[in-house]
């Protein structure tokens, strides 16, 4: 008990700690943005992606809902905002309970003040696939290959990016000494939650990739009937910086999605002699993925999905870390106050 206990408590620490600078981030909100009107919530956590989110939960699937994986909504249930901020909260405890058990604790602060972290939070899928996918990893390490399987088959059903928790499955299975079919079967599971919702897009919307082909409907140029490659996105926003005005708050938007795709970019490369190569090839994956639909648009969300990249940053020496941690506050409080407030941000 006292082991257990020793686990969770530096883990408690933490997220109170995160906790208070969320709820300090709600009370000045206000006196930072005025407020828009246009996509928000039920509640303030539940702006933009959280109305359809809710919506799917309460009614199912309807038309463009499609964009959504299903497995976050079908846990709210009806049971409305509030508890799915309870089913985001437990999540993202679990999922940062995992990484410590991995042996990632000193990387964790990063991950809680990363600018977009405050999606944990939001009635947003992003903390249960962070329990879901650090729960892969650490199966991973224990090789506890039916673990594995089940928690990537439900990564898979929460977010597209689950897919590629195959990759850091079949590389650490390779090396192993016993192969066994039972244990290969369990690998194989991974996928099948995104198969399964394939199948469900297949045979009530007549397209099985009903989820990529919708994307073009939520705006931000993107492309939902062809891939569109790296250099065509980077000149987008190049002429976004030249003709756009940087007075707008759409502008420190695009910075901030440019920036941390450069920033990921970086990570990555540094990544390749500091993290375990698993770690490596399924970052980069996660990392290619949405700028395949022409746009960073919602990149620096997606990046919390590449959460080995937070690793590499813990390699750091510690005055460059502490850089980064305040950079990291001060755009925290700047764009949570913003999504509060009713301004889309990622």
């Amino acid at each position: 008990m006292r082991k257990h206990w020793n686990n969770i408590k530096p883990i408690l620490f933490l997220y109170v700690g995160w906790l208070l600078l969320l709820i300090l981030v709600q009370k000045i909100a206000p006196t930072l943005f005025s407020l828009q009107r246009d996509f928000l919530g039920p509640i303030s956590w539940a702006n933009f992606d959280g109305v359809h989110y809710l919506n799917i939960a309460k009614a199912g699937y309807r038309q463009y809902l499609e964009a959504f994986f299903p497995l976050y909504p079908m846990l709210i249930g009806n049971s409305g905002p509030i508890f799915a901020l309870i089913i985001s909260h437990i999540s993202f405890f679990i999922g940062l309970l995992f990484l410590k058990m991995i042996g990632e604790q000193k990387s964790l602060p990063l991950i809680l003040l990363f600018p977009t972290s405050f999606f944990f939070a939001a009635v947003y899928p992003e903390s249960l696939y962070l329990g879901l996918a650090a729960g892969t990893l650490y199966a991973l390490s224990k090789q506890k290959w039916g673990l594995v399987g089940v928690l990537g088959m439900l990564a898979s059903a929460t977010k597209i990016f689950g897919v590629y928790l195959l990759i850091p499955a079949i590389l650490e299975y390779i090396p192993t000494k016993k192969k066994r079919a039972r244990d290969m079967i369990a690998i194989g599971l991974i996928p099948l939650g995104l198969v399964g919702f394939m199948v469900y897009l297949w045979r009530k919307m007549g397209d099985p990739l009903a989820f990529f082909h919708v994307q073009p409907i939520f705006g931000a140029n993107r492309s939902g009937g062809e891939l569109i490659f790296l250099p065509q996105v980077l000149w987008r926003y190049i002429k976004i910086f030249i003709t756009a005005n940087p007075a707008t708050f759409q502008y420190s938007v695009a910075v901030l999605e440019f920036v941390a795709f450069v920033f990921s970019v970086y990570l990555l490369f540094v990544a390749w002699k500091k993290i375990r190569k698993p770690y490596f090839w399924y970052s980069l994956a996660v990392i290619i993925t949405p700028t395949l639909t022409g746009t960073l648009s919602s990149f620096p969300r997606y990046l919390l999905a590449a959460f080995p990249l937070f690793f590499v940053i813990n390699t750091f020496p510690k005055k460059i870390k502490y850089v980064f941690t305040v950079i990291f506050i001060l755009l925290f409080v700047y764009f949570a106050s913003a999504f509060l407030r009713g301004y889309f941000v990622a």
